[in-house]
């Protein structure tokens, strides 16, 4: 009988570990697709933000068109976009899908976002007030979901049910600069969103700073005016993308030098913490000059930031993905060249991946210089079709080694005579230079300033150099 009972229980703990497994394999199924819906939800939306600035010439209509799409990535029966004033509020900007007036009344648990969505419907919100005030005040997002509200799910003629509120921050040069709330996810059965959403919003918010930016350059700029400030209007929106500090770290030192040519290019780099093991270095160059590149260039800040963690041990896959991106959806004069290095804290290994962008420098403890300049063409000039592929190079950074990446406005300047500074010329003068990198950038930029002399700086100047005491 104890037999008997024994092997009921094994049967009963067999069935048991079955359901689970079931039940895990379930979850993780639904997870990779909804990473992978995700994923095209973002490469949609970047994709449809480039193409609207080549088909939308005033500033105020992109900005509408940017929240409509964005509305639908999220799929949120509400979007409201706000801005920060000077006088301590928040104005409403533009906004996408329409809500009913929702009354608040001593039943509602969360009485806040009632409050919250009369103050979107006015169209102005204090700092502070609200899920959107505080949201502006703490630069924090905030979820809420199942929120009782009074009416049916079906609404009525003056209330309607709301389920779901998510607003984040939108930050430029990391300041809060405004907030954008998306209500009531459309696409799930219970009308909610979660934290992937948010992430999601996170990523894409700053393409709304972008768009708030340019209109209001562009309101104070008529006619003939508009041209000539295009570059100054595209020089602001470059100097946004630039990261506003350099890690902070005791086991290396990083410096970074950014010195923009009187037209402006589309320079850009960045410093991704993956997580508290992994920094991803980013370099690049987009072609063109003026609004043009600076919008690829966000484009691409936004794609790396949002996948740099997928791809944190591929990126070879994080440079073709990107590639595949800018080609279907930038015209034939539009690339973009780009160095990556992933530098991994736990044993000071480096991956170093580029797309035709410039040689990576290594200048080891004796002062010899190392080239390194791994295969892969330039991203947007050729299709996936043609096997496409991304050398990458791994070393270990040893202590007293310096790492330099740079753009070619560098080792591209002409003197009178019209000769270029050339790489041999850096390597030379970076080798005298100290082994702090803020010196030693300071000692490069000089360097070829003097070597130009009269002549004016043509391209934009970018310099990261890395040194492991």
């Amino acid at each position: 009988m104890l037999t008997v009972w024994l092997i009921g229980i094994f049967f009963i703990l067999i069935a048991a570990i079955n359901w689970f497994l079931i039940r895990w394999t379930q979850n993780m199924l639904r997870r990779e697709k909804r990473i992978s819906d995700e994923r095209g939800e973002l490469v949609n939306f970047l994709n449809r933000v480039v193409h609207s600035v080549t088909t939308i010439s005033h500033p105020e209509e992109w900005l509408e068109t940017l929240t409509a799409e964005l509305a639908k990535t999220m799929n949120s029966q509400g979007i409201w976009v706000f801005f920060r004033e000077r006088n301590g509020t928040l104005r409403l900007a533009t906004r996408a899908g329409q809500l009913a007036r929702v009354e608040s009344d001593g039943r509602n648990r969360f009485r806040k976002s009632a409050r919250t969505l009369e103050a979107l419907n006015r169209g102005e919100i204090d700092i502070g007030d609200g899920i959107v005030g505080e949201v502006a005040l703490s630069g924090r997002s905030i979820l809420l979901s199942d929120v009782e509200e009074p009416g049916s799910k079906k609404g009525g003629d003056g209330d309607v049910r709301i389920d779901s509120v998510l607003a984040v921050p939108i930050t430029m040069n990391v300041q809060v600069v405004g907030v954008v709330c998306v209500v009531n996810k459309l696409s799930e059965d219970d009308g909610c969103f979660n934290f992937d959403d948010r992430f999601l919003l996170e990523s894409l918010s700053s393409q709304l700073a972008l768009g708030n930016t340019l209109s209001e350059i562009m309101d104070a700029l008529s006619g003939q005016q508009r041209l000539e400030q295009e570059l100054e209007m595209a020089s602001r929106i470059q100097h946004s993308l630039l990261p506003s500090k350099t890690p902070s770290t005791g086991e290396f030192t990083v410096h970074a030098e950014y010195l923009p040519a009187l037209e402006v290019g589309g320079d850009y780099y960045d410093f991704i913490e993956i997580n508290e093991h992994l920094l991803l270095v980013v370099v690049a160059d987009a072609s063109g000059k003026g609004i043009p590149a600076c919008m690829v260039m966000a484009m691409c800040r936004t794609f790396l930031r949002s996948n740099a963690s997928r791809f944190k041990e591929n990126l070879e896959g994080l440079l073709t993905e990107l590639n595949r991106n800018i080609f279907q959806d930038t015209d034939a004069s539009q690339f973009v060249t780009m160095a990556c290095c992933l530098v991994d804290r736990r044993d000071f290994t480096v991956e170093y991946a580029r797309a035709g962008h410039t040689e990576l420098l290594i200048q080891e403890p004796d002062g010899q210089i190392l080239i390194i300049q791994p295969d892969g063409p330039a991203l947007g000039l050729l299709p996936d079709e043609l096997g496409i592929h991304f050398d990458t190079f791994s070393f270990s950074w040893l202590p007293g080694t310096s790492i330099m990446m740079f753009t070619d406005g560098l080792t591209e300047a002409v003197d009178d005579h019209q000769e270029q500074y050339g790489l041999d010329s850096l390597i030379d003068v970076w080798r005298r230079q100290s082994r702090d990198p803020e010196s030693a950038a300071q000692g490069i930029r000089k360097a070829v300033h003097d070597y130009a002399g009269s002549q004016p700086q043509e391209d934009d100047q970018t310099i990261v150099i890395m040194n492991r005491a």
